[in-house]
């Protein structure tokens, strides 16, 4: 058995990560017995790519979640190498007043924010979502947060503990 096939030989697709192939096979210099390494990280490539490139970003069956909470904080964080799309954002205000709220992609390591925008107005001049007394408002978004980024949802204005935030999203194949 060749040094590169030895080495993943007790790995499989679902657990290795793509940085792996390059920690394994590292620089591969044409001599004579680097050649069958060469050859086999092409058919472990190609094996790669002919199971995951059909399906990459693809939903993951049964991975979808509604998650939800009631005031500021985050709502969602992948983990580990997860890989999740947002596609809406709800909001409820049972307060007697609107509130004003927020979302922003925080970067884990940095906490640096992003602000996304709510406001259904393209018009506006803020990103903020007004959500009048006793009314719930969605919002459709096309986010994709990995386990660098979490998303965080703030009211600003108002009571948080009368506002009850929901998030959907699935999980993607990469």
């Amino acid at each position: 058995m060749d040094e590169v096939r030895n080495q993943l030989k007790s790995q499989n697709f679902s657990t290795v990560s793509p940085t792996a192939f390059g920690e394994v096979g590292g620089r591969v210099f044409p001599d004579n017995p680097s050649i069958a390494d060469v050859n086999d990280l092409i058919q472990i490539v190609k094996g790669w790519r002919a199971v995951h490139l059909p399906s990459l970003g693809s939903p993951i069956s049964k991975s979808s979640t509604i998650t939800s909470q009631t005031g500021d904080g985050d709502i969602l964080q992948p983990t580990n190498a997860q890989v999740m799309r947002v596609q809406t954002v709800a909001f409820s205000n049972i307060d007697v007043a609107p509130q004003v709220i927020i979302a922003q992609i925080i970067d884990v390591s940095t906490g640096t924010a992003c602000p996304l925008n709510l406001n259904p107005d393209p018009a506006a001049a803020t990103n903020a979502l007004t959500v009048p007394a006793g009314e719930t408002f969605s919002v459709n978004l096309d986010l994709i947060l990995d386990s660098n980024h979490k998303l965080f949802l703030a009211v600003t204005n108002g009571d948080p503990s009368s506002c009850e935030m929901v998030a959907y999203s699935y999980l993607t194949s990469q």
